[in-house]
């Protein structure tokens, strides 16, 4: 735990709860103090250490009573205790004092005032003065059709823990290889792949599947390194298994082929998305991002660039639009400063809940923590981005376990991040497909899905496992902008290597599927209590799968703090003993959610040996 103050302030009795810290003297503390007004109760701070209390406790000083933070705990855990919905899981994480930063929820009273915590924390530390600029309240309550469960759990009981969803790959990988006398060396890839109709079946849009990969036409002999030129290509399919490379007519590469190619532009690292949320904008149908010869395809990439956003020449641009895919218009030049990179995956996607662009590029390259993930939002609906200052930093590994890039998309309510971590100082040279989580793209409470114990985090479970020595995929996965839903499955495209990063390697095409919405699950066995949520609908439904092998798995899920005589209680659930998605919770009553429309309401949720993906009133 970081060192510092850390507050949880409930409604109805106040309950100030504060991490210990070193007896340390601060600016703030000398001479003035803060007040603040929380349920009627002044709270005033610096005031114990003034006073010169118990240095290894500090006192919570309200208008009618003092309590040293001993008896406090002692209070909450004995509310708590009283309450199936604040029961001792809510607790975990706090050992001896130590109040976990991840745990908003760890001092509950009854009912209620569980859902209305407000937390506030402080980077000032050593000391226990806390400024009120940085003070920021707990997430409100969720509001969705459909929930993720890794990221409504309150608290997890038992043996329930986030997980990250298991792939199957397609047994005839890999499903394009590097087979044109052009093609000398495809290094990471940075595959695009666009759907037909471009994912929805509402909208108007291409009639084939459609990818764009990246290649370096400058290595001496195919696989060798060597990227001083890179180029986009092109290949479309009818089912996104077997791919053609049509000749374009557009790039020369010189003799003998000549325009008789592929290729698209002279540009790396660029990200293609399919773009139709404004119906009025034809020739807004493809957005691009990344340092390319947009407009010409064949411009300097070493031209002066402009400090802010505006109308690029037709020689150079980072931003880029187009009718089809393949003829570009430059729209800007995005010159952020420092440390942000274009040398990576860079991608850009409308957010239709948000009404907002995302661009996730990278942020650094060296320093204790080397290659680091950057993400920022448009400022308005329109396509373009504030440059004024680097996108924020949202993720980052460390110096032996680096973040070279990120494929950065929405699920349901939550922001999945497929994340590739470089290996930079194995000697191996690997890159692994990791998964991580936000509720929000530009934040810095990015979190890994497989997050708990020494293997956990940086080294966690892979998203896209790497293959056995000898296969395609054996040292290198740098996933596809991005995950699509077909059918019944998810399908996750990936550039797969057969050597390391820096080393001689052939790069190809692979796929991987999950079952729909399986990209990561609370899994294990226990009870989970959800923060609030807005019941949106009159039928609960949930996907769920029952883990292989157990004898006797079952999944329920009923309101949160109501009686056991409730006819929406857990007690009143029937339980799913099968693999499901989408499936109707159903009571012994028949009762449904309808009184609840529009209302907060909490659930509880009990595993046995099952994986709950996702739920909701959708």
């Amino acid at each position: 735990m970081r060192e510092g103050v850390s507050r949880v302030l409930m409604a109805g009795d106040v309950v100030e709860a504060l991490a210990r810290g070193q007896q340390s003297a601060h600016p703030n503390c000398s001479s003035s103090w803060r007040t603040f007004t929380v349920g009627g109760h002044n709270l005033t701070d610096c005031e114990a250490y003034r006073q010169g209390l118990t240095p290894t406790h500090y006192t919570c000083n309200t208008t009618d009573r003092t309590r040293t933070d001993d008896v406090i705990l002692a209070e909450c855990r004995s509310a708590c205790s009283a309450d199936a919905a604040c029961s001792v899981m809510h607790w975990q994480g706090l050992k001896a004092n130590n109040f976990s930063e991840d745990a908003i929820g760890q001092c509950f009273l009854l009912h209620q005032a569980c859902f209305t915590a407000s937390k506030y924390d402080t980077e000032l530390a050593p000391s226990f003065c806390m400024q009120t600029e940085m003070c920021s309240r707990a997430p409100e309550p969720a509001n969705a059709p459909v929930y993720t469960a890794i990221s409504v759990a309150l608290s997890l009981g038992g043996s329930v823990r986030r997980a990250v969803g298991s792939v199957r790959k397609y047994e005839r990988n890999p499903i394009l290889v590097q087979d044109r006398p052009w093609e000398t060396r495809l290094d990471n890839g940075y595959p695009n792949v666009v759907p037909p109709s471009g994912g929805d079946p509402n909208q108007a849009g291409p009639t084939s599947w459609q990818l764009w990969y990246g290649d370096c036409i400058s290595a001496p002999t195919p696989g060798a390194p060597g990227c001083e030129k890179q180029v986009l290509l092109y290949a479309n399919s009818t089912d996104g298994l077997a791919w053609h490379k049509p000749t374009l007519g557009l790039y020369d590469i010189g003799p003998p082929h000549h325009k008789e190619n592929n290729v698209v532009l002279y540009g790396g690292g660029l990200g293609v998305t399919y773009d139709a949320h404004d119906p009025d904008s034809s020739q807004h149908r493809y957005v691009g991002l990344g340092r390319a010869c947009w407009a010409s395809g064949t411009c300097p990439l070493d031209a002066v660039r402009t400090s802010s956003v505006g109308v690029a020449s037709d020689s150079d641009a980072d931003l880029a639009v187009s009718a089809d895919g393949l003829i570009w218009h430059g729209v800007a030049t995005l010159a952020w400063p420092s440390p942000q990179r274009y040398d990576c995956h860079n991608q850009v996607f409308w957010d239709e809940p948000l009404q907002r662009y995302v661009a996730v590029t990278r942020d650094g390259f060296s320093g204790p923590v080397g290659r680091t993930i950057g993400i920022t939002t448009s400022p308005t609906g329109a396509l373009g981005f504030d440059t004024t200052a680097a996108p924020l930093e949202a993720l980052y590994g460390d110096e032996q376990r680096q973040l070279y890039s990120q494929i950065t998309f929405r699920w349901h309510n939550t922001f999945l991040g497929i994340v590739m971590v470089y290996e930079a100082q194995s000697g191996e040279g690997r890159v692994r497909c990791r998964l991580a989580w936000s509720n929000a793209p530009e934040s810095t409470e990015w979190r890994w899905v497989d997050a708990e114990g020494e293997a956990g985090g940086l080294a966690g479970a892979e998203f896209v496992p790497l293959g056995a020595a000898g296969s395609f995929d054996s040292h290198i996965c740098f996933a596809a902008a991005r995950p699509i839903p077909h059918a019944a499955e998810e399908r996750i495209y990936y550039m797969g290597g057969n050597g390391p990063h820096s080393g001689a390697r052939n790069s190809s095409l692979g796929l991987a599927t999950l079952r729909r919405d399986g990209y990561a699950s609370l899994m294990g066995s226990g009870r989970v209590v959800t923060v609030p949520l807005t019941c949106t609908g009159p039928q609960l439904k949930v996907s769920v799968d029952m883990l292989p092998g157990a004898a006797a798995a079952s999944f329920r899920v009923g309101l949160a703090a109501v009686p056991a005589s409730d006819p929406l209680s857990l007690a009143h659930a029937l339980p799913v003993t099968m693999n499901v998605t989408d499936a109707a919770i159903r009571f012994h009553s028949g009762a449904s959610f309808e009184k609840h429309v529009g209302a907060t309401v909490a659930l509880e949720l009990e595993l046995a040996e099952a994986a709950v993906y996702t739920f909701g009133w959708g």
